[in-house]
């Protein structure tokens, strides 16, 4: 039987959790160090709205660096090592990352007077070890995806993967909850050998206020896809098929949300299979997201595991889309049937099947009655199923449980 804590409430908790007012908290706030190597990075939207739903617990950015274009509330408080100098700065990180204590940075945290550190992805988890034990902490450590899909060869092609690995099994011990985001990342920690009473199944959530269909917004024949332009990702995949979807559907759009490496190949490619009707514009803010989202009447990311052994953990922005009204037609990858239901809320084919793809994109596009149908089941299984605030409420619960048990 597994250890594992299913990460539902019983009806009666959940609504609570979604109905208690803001400031009925009978205790003061405690400080929770989120901890980031880079704070943090523009594609990583559900680490901030994780942290800003906290009712019970103040967030505390805390990493290496702040990123200069990142996603920090500009409230936030924060606790970096860095210096402002870059010399210097890239002194203090390697220094850090090869075992040198850092005084400054420890006496900053310690200001916050914080009673738990949450570092998401493991890779992290293992950078923080020093600090969180200087600062006599627990350490809570969500898995998010390629922290537990990536293979050791992988790993060692990077100086943070090889500290990674240097640390892991000191990781392993000292870490007192491995969050899982979905059944598939807690499947794979197992096989990694962490340790089965530490993990701990739990789904992020979205925000149903900010994610929702706009009232009299026209819905058109686009595709969109958001996402990094990296292998995993699958975004050539989709290229291909849209060839085949505008042999039905001459009028569709293709419009492609992100940035990465794989950018100039994959415009390309576009050119040479399609010629016209897509559009590439590169990362973007959130408002802009949900407004494609509003207007798009297919959502694809067709995930693929990578050569490299990167898949997709659950994929929080299928559940943006969903919660937002646009059915996903995608690939069954990783974790993505925990926030997809095939033939209920969207349609997921084997990996790489590209006419698969091409023909459940073109059966949504012209079965308006289908479309309809999934569109509002994916709406309902969002608001049930990945609340921000329920979910937020769950994990709040949990550091309490970890603080309590440190107490005795």
């Amino acid at each position: 039987m597994s250890a594992c804590i299913e990460y539902r409430l019983p009806s009666e908790t959940a609504d609570a959790l979604r109905l208690e007012s803001p400031g009925s908290e009978a205790l003061p706030k405690r400080n929770v160090l989120i901890y980031r190597n880079d704070l943090i990075e523009r594609s990583e939207t559900f680490i901030v709205a994780q942290a800003e739903a906290m009712r019970s617990f103040n967030a505390i950015y805390c990493g290496l660096t702040r990123c200069r274009d990142g996603l920090l509330p500009k409230h936030a408080e924060e606790a970096v090592l860095v210096s402002s100098r870059p010399v210097r700065g890239f002194i203090e990180k390697h220094l850090y990352m090869h075992g040198r204590s850092a005084p400054l940075w420890v006496s900053q945290c310690n200001a916050y007077d914080p009673v738990l550190m949450h570092a998401h992805f493991a890779l992290d988890g293992a950078f923080a070890l020093p600090l969180c034990r200087a600062l006599r902490i627990p350490l809570v450590v969500s898995l998010h995806g390629y922290d537990v899909t990536y293979s050791k060869a992988a790993f060692r092609r990077t100086a943070g993967g090889r500290l990674f690995l240097r640390r892991r099994a000191e990781l392993l011990a000292d870490a007192r909850l491995f969050v899982c985001i979905s059944a598939f990342i807690r499947d794979r920690a197992l096989e990694q050998g962490y340790p089965e009473e530490k993990l701990w199944l739990h789904r992020t959530g979205i925000d149903p206020r900010m994610f929702r269909p706009a009232a009299g917004v026209q819905r058109e024949a686009i595709v969109l896809f958001v996402g990094r332009l990296i292998e995993k990702k699958g975004c050539a995949h989709l290229v291909r098929a849209m060839e085949s979807v505008r042999r039905q559907h001459p009028a569709v759009q293709l419009v492609v949300i992100g940035d990465g490496p794989l950018r100039a190949e994959l415009n390309a490619l576009a050119k040479a299979v399609l010629r016209y009707g897509f559009t590439f514009l590169g990362a973007q803010p959130l408002h802009v997201i949900r407004s494609w989202l509003r207007r798009a009447m297919v959502f694809s990311v067709p995930s693929v595991t990578a050569s490299n052994g990167n898949a997709e953990g659950l994929g929080m922005v299928f559940c943006e889309a969903q919660a937002m009204g646009v059915p996903v037609v995608s690939f069954r990858s990783g974790g993505i049937a925990e926030a997809v239901l095939d033939g209920r809320t969207g349609y997921l084919l084997n990996e790489k099947d590209e006419k698969g793809l091409a023909d459940k994109i073109s059966e949504l596009l012209q079965d308006k009655e289908l479309w309809e149908r999934m569109s509002r089941r994916g709406q309902k299984e969002m608001s049930e199923n990945f609340d921000l605030a329920v979910q937020t409420g769950i994990l709040e619960k949990k550091y309490e449980e970890i603080l309590v048990g440190q107490s005795r």
